[in-house]
């Protein structure tokens, strides 16, 4: 990476975020929850994030690891097909 410049950085940056990385907003919208439900997970360790921002805070912001969401994502709709019947 030496010998580019910060523009060239930075879009290699969010390439990278974007294959491996997921945001709280995304991670609701993946498994059809509100965010409010993402911390949830988060409090009772079925999803633990990558990252997360402002840790100290009520309010953090999450960084999801994109595999683990969707290996969460294949439980939950297991679980939720198990209770259809």
């Amino acid at each position: 990476m030496f010998g580019m410049n910060d523009s060239m950085i930075k879009q290699k940056i969010v390439a990278e975020l974007y294959e491996y990385a997921m945001s709280q907003k995304d991670v609701a919208e993946f498994l059809n929850m509100e965010t409010t439900n993402i911390s949830k997970l988060v409090k009772e360790n079925k999803l633990v994030p990558l990252y997360a921002f402002n840790n100290n805070s009520a309010r953090k912001i999450y960084i999801f690891y994109r595999k683990d969401v969707q290996e969460y994502k294949e439980k939950l709709e297991a679980y939720r097909d198990l209770r259809k019947k």
